[in-house]
């Protein structure tokens, strides 16, 4: 599961990675590590709810871009009749 967690958020933007990293802030007790890279956590160590609230904040993202899609779907239809 934190693989798979992993790989979702290296694939997202970088102001979802500020939202984040805001997320992983609230609880004190997690150590952030900062180099040239960006910012490194152990994913291992973050406690239940931070990963859950993560992965609740992507799935979010996920219904966003669909419910975004669709809109342009619809819009280019539309575009189409009034041409």
């Amino acid at each position: 599961m934190l693989a798979n967690l992993t790989q979702k958020i290296s694939t997202l933007e970088h102001k979802d990675h500020l939202i984040i990293g805001a997320i992983l802030r609230k609880n004190q007790t997690i150590k952030l590590n900062e180099n040239k890279g960006g910012i490194m956590v152990n994913l291992a160590i973050v406690p239940d709810e931070t990963i859950q609230e993560i992965q609740k904040y992507i799935d979010y993202l996920g219904t966003q871009n669909t419910v975004l899609h669709k809109i342009e779907s619809e819009t280019n239809e539309y575009k189409q009749y009034f041409q």
